[in-house]
């Protein structure tokens, strides 16, 4: 589970990733808030109660208190999330 007590976008920590996008695919659902989904064909919003996929290529927004159940495929997820971690260190803000 994902809880995202402050909420943002998470464009940000995706920079140095292929097109500065998300590289993994995700299969969620949102127990709480609201999710937003920026791809390049469009955004989706993604509220309580709903599920939703996404593929690789994608950012997000995460409204204030949003709690999350998220699936990604290891290898995909760990490679992406290398790259948040750096940003993170290196002390990049999410908008």
């Amino acid at each position: 589970m994902h809880a995202f007590e402050e909420g943002g976008d998470v464009t940000p920590f995706y920079r140095g990733l292929p097109e500065d996008l998300c590289q993994s695919p995700h299969w969620g659902y949102v127990i709480r808030g609201r999710l937003i989904l920026h791809r390049p064909d469009g955004d989706e919003v993604v509220e309580v109660g709903e599920a939703y996929y996404t593929a690789p290529g994608h950012t997000g927004e995460v409204g204030p208190g949003t709690e999350l159940v998220e699936f990604s495929p290891s290898d995909e997820y760990a490679r992406t999330m290398a790259v948040v971690s750096q940003n993170l260190d290196a002390g990049v803000q999410g908008g």
